[in-house]
Formats: C-alpha cells, structure tokens, sequence
C-alpha cells in the first residue's frame, strides 16, 4: 500500500530535509489532494503547530475533508486531539505530548487513550542520537525509541517511527534500529527516514514487512522516502510491488512529486527510471 505524506507550514505544502532544510514547496494544495485521492491513506503534518508557530487549521480541515488522514503536528492535549478528529482525521499523530522531564508521560498518554480511543492514537518515536527527539525534532529526551514504545504501548494503536540521524539525506536507513523498536511492541510501527534503495526495501520485506502470512505483530510498516531527481537516477520505486502488499500494509511515503512521478509512468506501463 502506498501512502503519500503532506507537509504544511506557511500555508504552503513543503519537503523539509533534517526538518530544516527546505526541498519541495507548492501552493497547489488542492492539486496535491485531487492527485492523491486514489489512496486509501494520506499522512498529514502541520510542521508550524508542531513547532508552536502558528497552525495551518485551515488546510488540513481542507484536506481531511477529501482524503483519509492520520493528521499529526502540535496534537499537546485532549481537546486539541478532538478537534483534529473533527475537522476529519481518522487518527492523530501524538510526540512531544507524550514526554515529560525527560520521560513517557504515562497520565496523559492514558488520559488521551481514554478520550479518543488508544486506536486513534499513532504515537510517534522518533529518535536522533540513540534518543527520542520531540518538539520538531529539536529537543532530546532521557528514553530510546525502543524504552518510548515499551511504556506508551498501552495507550495507542500504531508507532510512528523516523530515524532522524538519515531523514532525507538519501543515504539509506538504520534497519537495525527499525528492527530494534519493531521488536519492542506488538503494535504496528511505520518507519521512515533515509530509506532509498530498492534493495532496502526488499531488506525489510525479508523481515516479515508487508507478508500476509507473517505474524500480524511483525507487519510493521514502511515509509520510502525518495526524490524526483533520485528516480531519474535510476533508483526506481516500484508502486506495483509495494501495493500488492496490501493485506498488512507496506506502506511507502514519497515527497509529492514522486509519487505522482511513479504512479503516472506505471499506470501507463512505463519504467520509472526513464524519463
């Protein structure tokens, strides 16, 4: 299954590598929707309420409307959380909230699942430095990603983990560190950051991703992230491959432009290597 990922901040929809550096931005929100609406899932993230700057509650009550969301970004309390679910989110996306001095914050983590449903909730573990990074990725924590998911586990239905270290630097991903927070819950874990290469893919596949005979609790899911001018190098994402996995979910997460890149070539029956 593959799963675009929007990116808000300014009003705009942008690619942020590291968080910082900016590599995609378009004011063409409604045309990003139209060419997503085929898939079943979309990850939406407001980066300026994730960094209290601001919200773009505009836009993403403009895209949930149209399009399946888990919405994340600046989600810090029950009501916040019931808002996002009524402008149309089918979850939220929960990080910063969940710490506290340093630590999972197991009463809010509880007070939150009790609200709205541990199902609705996709807490996000994201790690730079072997530790839990939160508040856009700029404030460490005193917990691994691993030790976050064994405490919050209880209190949602997924993780949502990126290793930060590689996120979007193209350079390939952690798996042993994917597989170290994969190993840690029994829930689902999407993973991203710096995945590149096909043969990544096919790394974690052999792990039990996207299997519809592997345990249920080994089907964690994956976030690709690659770029226009990457697959025109020919590092090719093969959209057939990834959606036939469907039952469990391999899930990849591509920068706007790829997606409609890959998806328009192969619908057609051409290889997205070549131009």
């Amino acid at each position: 299954m593959l799963i675009p990922s929007i990116d808000l901040k300014d009003g705009r929809v942008v690619q942020l590598i590291q968080g910082e550096k900016l590599a995609i931005e378009s004011d063409d929100l409604e045309g990003w929707i139209a060419r997503f609406a085929r898939f079943p899932r979309v990850q939406l993230i407001d980066l300026n309420a994730a960094l209290d700057s601001g919200t773009n509650d505009s836009l993403v009550q403009q895209v949930a409307r149209q399009l399946p969301c888990r919405v994340g970004g600046g989600i810090r309390s029950v009501d916040r959380a019931r808002q996002v679910l009524r402008y149309g989110a089918a979850a939220v996306i929960v990080s910063s909230a969940l710490f506290r001095d340093g630590h999972p914050d197991l009463t809010f983590a509880k007070s939150l699942a009790d609200a709205i449903g541990a199902d609705r909730i996709i807490a996000a573990v994201d790690s730079k430095a072997g530790r839990v990074v939160i508040h856009g990725w700029t404030e460490p924590v005193g917990v691994t990603a691993t030790e976050a998911a064994k405490a919050l586990e209880p209190y949602c239905g997924e993780f949502l983990y990126t290793h930060v270290d590689r996120e979007g630097l193209m350079g390939g991903t952690d798996i042993d560190a994917v597989q170290a927070v994969a190993a840690a819950t029994s829930r689902p874990v999407t993973a991203a950051g710096g995945i590149t290469t096909r043969e990544e893919i096919d790394a974690l596949d052999a792990l039990g991703i996207g299997n519809p005979d592997a345990d249920p609790r080994e089907s964690w899911r994956l976030f690709a992230q690659t770029s226009h001018q990457r697959l025109h190098a020919g590092h090719p994402f093969r959209a057939r491959h990834l959606l036939r996995h469907q039952p469990l979910g391999m899930i990849a997460m591509l920068p706007v432009q790829s997606v409609q890149f890959i998806v328009q070539r192969e619908a057609r029956g051409l290889d997205p290597r070549r131009q």
